[in-house]
């Protein structure tokens, strides 16, 4: 293990604020609060830009998306492309020297999470406040290359669960096709 050293979130990671306007001639994919998953840092589906009526903010290919409505629903994505997403989401970019797949599974920990959660603004729709979060220390690896390598095997695992749910969700649609057909068969015998 490399040399870790104390930073601020805000020497980590820009949040980016890009804002998109609605327009008639732009169509991008959107992604709302709506479309990531609870917990499982994924997508489960995508919305279009010709849909909403109110500005959002740019993201590009690989930017970190974080939910800052309810922090504690973890809800944070990394797409592969670019688009327009949700005001509610924070839009987050490394900083050089800084690795963008490191700072993914960063904002995706317990800890960031439960931080976020705790110094959240506003009572009915707590939200995580960035003005506090920037200010937060954190002990990361100085080597980016460390980071590349720790974020490399997150990833892998991630990759895995992924699979794993994807699988289980399959046997579980299969289970159901043949219990259907089970009880059909009795019921037309």
């Amino acid at each position: 293990m490399q040399k870790w050293k104390e930073y601020k979130l805000d020497q980590i990671a820009h949040l980016v604020k890009d804002t998109f306007k609605p327009n008639a001639e732009e169509s991008l994919p959107y992604i709302g609060l709506e479309h990531i998953e609870e917990q499982q840092l994924r997508l489960n589906s995508i919305g279009h830009s010709s849909e909403v009526i109110s500005n959002k903010f740019y993201f590009q290919p690989n930017d970190v998306l974080f939910g800052k409505l309810r922090p504690y629903f973890r809800k944070v994505v990394q797409p592969k492309f670019k688009g327009v997403c949700s005001t509610d989401i924070w839009v987050l970019r490394a900083k050089q020297g800084f690795d963008q797949d490191f700072l993914y599974y960063f904002v995706a920990n317990k800890d960031f999470v439960d931080l976020s959660n705790n110094a959240d603004t506003g009572t009915r729709m707590p939200r995580a406040d960035w003005d506090f979060m920037k200010e937060t220390d954190w002990f990361l690896p100085e080597s980016i290359d460390e980071q590349k390598e720790i974020a490399y095997v997150l990833k892998c695992l991630h990759e895995k669960i992924n699979l794993l749910l994807n699988n289980n969700n399959s046997i579980e649609n299969l289970a159901q096709a043949f219990f259907r057909q089970w009880f059909e068969e009795e019921e037309n015998d």
